[in-house]
């Protein structure tokens, strides 16, 4: 939904934005000098590509290779921070924590200190000089002023009501709230870009195939069942990790019969009725007018699969050509 006020001097203006206050996201800090090699053994991202021109998708997985949480890890000077929903940066904590003896390394869960700016624009008429540092280029690239990370994300699969988001380009915008004020970005950002309601960025990620482990999620799917294994969050190459035996085994030895596909209800289709079950949904979002837009577990068999569901885009989950897996790595 779009906010009504807001002071915009162009139209049409170059996209939309919302701001998630420090509550409605998690941000685990992780510091000390063994922080990336510790990391790299509970992950499923490979943190040696790790940089702060380059962010990571990666979940952490239990020892039967199910997901216990997903996150985004960015990197500084000297902390990387992982960023998790709501609810889930104490679960990582908890299951990181029985681990973390023989490591110089600590965690921190903010509280305050990070707020998210979320943006959809089209780059091609931002004006010159509007940003501190240059957009990055690619899916997951990540450009790193002090205090202030922007990401870019997957391609936007989806548009507004009444507002057409042809051309524009998904951006993450974490800020150090201790070095920066949010209220002042935002305030400056209301000039060209129109505010919009935060949790339409729960329906981007839905259109774009973009699963995340919710509270209560934790250790319900396997990272094969959300597609972790083909949209850049697994690295095949990296070696062992927990859950790294299982995670591969089912990749390598066996052809998914079920995976994450996305589809809309209409407002008066009960999910009793529409072929899959309340434990299949991962995420949902709905529209004021009662239409509902999901992502489920479902058949890979197209005929045993309900025909409102369908393929997450290629372009939103296919990962870079260099980093296919090719062979099953040494344990």
């Amino acid at each position: 939904m779009l906010s009504e006020s807001h002071n915009t001097a162009l139209n049409p203006p170059l996209g939309v934005y919302s701001l998630q206050p420090a509550a409605d996201i998690d941000i685990i800090v992780v510091s000390g000098a063994d922080a990336s090699r510790f990391l790299q053994g509970q992950l499923t991202c490979n943190l040696d590509h790790l940089t702060s021109e380059r962010s990571l998708r990666g979940a952490l997985c239990n020892l039967k290779g199910r997901a216990i949480a997903n996150m985004r890890l960015l990197a500084s000077d000297t902390e990387i921070l992982m960023q998790t929903p709501t609810g889930m940066g104490q679960v990582i904590i908890d299951t990181l924590k029985k681990y973390q003896v023989f490591f110089k390394v600590d965690l921190q869960l903010t509280s305050d200190r990070f707020v998210l700016l979320q943006v959809a624009l089209d780059p091609s008429r931002l004006p010159q000089d509007a940003l501190p540092l240059a957009l990055p280029g690619q899916p997951d690239a990540s450009n790193w002023l002090e205090g202030i990370h922007i990401t870019r994300l997957p391609e936007l699969q989806t548009s507004l009501d009444g507002h057409d988001t042809s051309g524009y380009d998904r951006f993450e915008v974490l800020v150090d709230s201790t070095l920066h004020q949010p209220e002042l970005i935002s305030a400056a950002l209301d000039a060209w870009l129109l505010p919009v309601d935060a949790d339409w960025w729960r329906l981007a990620d839905i259109a774009s195939g973009i699963a995340h482990v919710h509270s209560g999620q934790q250790e319900r799917f396997t990272p094969q069942l959300l597609n972790y294994d083909i949209n850049n969050t697994i690295d095949f190459k990296k070696g062992c990790y927990t859950g790294q035996e299982v995670v591969a085994r089912m990749y390598y030895r066996a052809e998914a019969k079920r995976r994450l596909y996305r589809g809309s209800l209409a407002p008066d289709q009960p999910l009793a009725e529409s072929g899959i079950n309340d434990a299949d949904v991962v995420a949902e979002y709905q529209h004021s007018d009662g239409r509902r837009d999901l992502l489920a577990i479902a058949n890979t068999d197209d005929s045993k699969r309900p025909t409102w569901l369908v393929p997450v885009s290629a372009e939103a989950t296919a990962p870079p050509a260099t980093d296919s897996p090719t062979s099953p790595p040494a344990s």
